[in-house]
């Protein structure tokens, strides 16, 4: 069972992380050097402190960019509480205590006034998605290698739109049209430069697609060529 963190300890710590006592005071700095458990928890603190701020400046943006609406959804829930909580008399309150009840404060502002969704967005600093790339009617083109070459040393390739990546497929050409391909390739970029023992592997003949791939993996737009390695 861990022992209970001294009572002393936790006030002259809430009073730092308050902003009521500076850390660089003789017996601020004296605590934190000492005990490591007091160093932790205001780094905690801070970042909590930190990361509300922050969303603190996202709500305000947000908010200013819907002021034509007079009323937030949920406005009237909260209005009523932190009026009742400003009426209340300001006795003593514990240190942690205080600290905990800001941060809930805050907590349930955000939830209630501007809607779960996006106080979610805004506590795990979450970003719009980028929107998905879809594809369209856009010219794919097959470089290399085409027609007769020394070996196949480079499969390029080029794309007018945008993708997410593309599927290149080697089939041997003297095979059934119908076989698999004797390797499958899923690449970021428009050339992919195969390995010497890769090379070894692929039949002379070769019939080889590239296939653009969209945001959500769904294979779009091919284009095949052929060719095969030189007998001189």
């Amino acid at each position: 069972m861990s022992t209970p963190h001294d009572e002393q300890h936790e006030a002259l710590l809430a009073e730092i992380a308050a902003g009521e006592r500076s850390a660089e005071e003789p017996a601020s700095a004296a605590l934190l050097s000492r005990c490591a458990e007091c160093r932790a928890a205001l780094t905690a603190l801070r970042e909590a402190a930190e990361h509300v701020e922050r969303a603190g400046e996202r709500t305000r943006e947000a908010l200013a960019e819907s002021r034509a609406i007079e009323d937030a959804p949920g406005l009237e829930r909260v209005t009523p509480t932190l009026a009742r909580l400003a009426d209340e008399p300001r006795g003593p309150r514990p240190p942690r205590l205080r600290l905990l009840t800001l941060l809930a404060l805050v907590a349930a502002g955000l939830l209630l006034v501007i809607g779960p969704l996006a106080a979610y967005r805004l506590w795990t600093r979450a970003e719009a998605p980028a929107p998905p790339l879809m594809l369209g009617d856009d010219d794919l083109r097959l470089i290399e290698p085409v027609g007769e070459v020394r070996d196949f040393k480079r499969f390029a390739w080029e794309y007018s739109g945008e993708a997410s990546g593309f599927d290149l497929r080697i089939y041997d050409d003297a095979a059934d049209p119908a076989a698999a391909p004797v390797l499958t390739v899923r690449w970021n970029e428009t050339s992919w430069v195969p390995t010497p023992d890769v090379r070894a592997t692929l039949p002379e003949r070769i019939r080889w697609e590239v296939q653009a791939i969209d945001a959500f993996g769904v294979g779009q737009e091919s284009r095949p060529a052929s060719a095969q390695r030189s007998s001189r």
